[in-house]
């Protein structure tokens, strides 16, 4: 018996070559897309400490630096949760394409081994036709006489039990074709089903969502299909938004309302009544101050801010009240900044950096704090930062004279 030899087997090789790829693909962009959602929830377990944070600072002991602080590092979090959703957008926009080429892989893998198959059964016919004509043409040569003739026509009884059999056989093969076919198209069906081609899936989701098995096919189902049909509560940015809405909205109501405890309150009356005297004088005292800032204290050839603290302690209690109490403030400034900057210096510079950079609206205190530190601690601590944040605080430090 001849061997059969598919003409285009060579293309069939290729399909399932390409499909090979194209699986690798889609696993590539599902992996891509599991680590942007993971990304999306880190960014979402740190607002939700944020906000925790500034709640605690809002009910209890009003901390105004920790809680611009918080406010701060709140609206960056929501910035990088937008940026972080295009990423997932774009992911899963990805992974739909790789799906679709992967589909389109399957179903031309499939149609060419069909091919294949109506080759070898037309092989197989071919085969069939020349094993009768070369039986007819024994039978012709073989037989002469009537014994012959005899055996002859009971080669043909044989022959046409052949034909039968062949004839059974050949039904056979069309039923297995036909089951075929019918597999082929429940799988493209599926398929589309899977693919929510033209909505055919969210569709028919309603029907075949409590079905065992079959709604294994059905397309992943929406965020409003969820809250439809289980009741929950959103899982994705959009809930988000809406949590960081509401919860502005909580501590703008505890703040202006008057939900703060008594004892907030009664701290916050007897500060302003603290601070009353100052803002009476204010003016004259800025005037004073600058004035004397500029020609005396903090000129380069001054001396250390030490001394004139000790000046001041010398002379009239009532005249240098006000400046004692600005150099006081000065070098404890100076000393929480030095601390500050030998436990940054003692970190990591990556980590260091990383927080540095969460201090959007202190560049002065972080330029101050880079400056109590050693050259090479320094520029470690900034080759880690964002160039751009690096450079503003760079010109902070050294700015141009002119």
């Amino acid at each position: 018996m001849a061997k059969f030899l598919y003409s285009m087997q060579n293309v069939l090789d290729i399909k399932e070559r390409l499909e090979t790829q194209a699986k690798t693909e889609y696993a590539e962009m599902n992996n891509r897309l599991f680590i942007e959602e993971e990304t999306m929830k880190r960014l979402g377990k740190r607002l939700d400490s944020y906000e925790n944070i500034a709640r605690s600072s809002a009910s209890e002991r009003l901390d105004i630096m920790e809680m611009r602080r918080c406010n701060e590092a709140i609206d960056i979090i929501k910035n990088q949760m937008t940026q972080q959703a295009v990423r997932i957008r774009i992911a899963q926009r990805n992974v739909d394409n790789a799906m679709k080429k992967l589909t389109e892989a399957v179903q031309d893998r499939k149609i060419h081994e069909k091919l294949k198959e109506k080759a070898f059964e037309q092989f197989k016919l071919d085969i069939n036709a020349q094993e009768m004509k070369e039986i007819d043409e024994t039978v012709s040569f073989k037989y002469n006489n009537k014994d012959e003739i005899d055996m002859a026509k009971k080669k043909d009884v044989n022959i046409d039990e052949l034909d039968d059999e062949s004839g059974k056989s050949g039904k056979l093969v069309s039923i297995l074709v036909a089951m075929l076919i019918i597999v082929i198209w429940l799988v493209i069906f599926a398929l589309l089903i899977k693919m929510n081609v033209g909505g055919i899936g969210s569709s028919l989701r309603p029907y075949l969502k409590n079905v065992p098995v079959v709604n294994k096919i059905l397309p992943a189902a929406t965020d409003e299909e969820i809250q439809e049909e289980t009741g929950g509560k959103y899982k994705s940015l959009s809930e988000a938004v809406d949590r960081i809405k509401e919860l502005e909205a909580q501590l703008d109501e505890n703040n202006n309302n008057g939900n703060a405890s008594a004892q907030t309150i009664a701290e916050l009356q007897a500060e302003i009544a603290r601070l009353k005297v100052f803002e009476e004088n204010a003016q004259h005292y800025q005037e004073l101050k600058d004035k004397f800032d500029t020609d005396v204290v903090y000129t380069d050839n001054a001396p250390d801010i030490s001394e004139y603290k000790s000046w001041y302690e010398s002379i009239d209690s009532e005249n240098a009240a006000k400046l004692y109490e600005q150099v006081v403030k000065d070098l404890q400034y100076s000393q929480q900044v030095k601390d500050w900057a030998e436990t940054y210096s003692k970190m990591d510079a990556k980590n260091a950096a990383a927080i540095l950079e969460e201090m959007t609206g202190d560049t002065d205190l972080v330029s101050d704090i880079l400056l109590c530190m050693t050259s090479k601690q320094r520029a470690a601590i900034l080759a880690e930062m964002d160039p751009v944040y690096a450079a503003k605080l760079t010109v902070i430090m050294y700015p141009a004279k002119g």
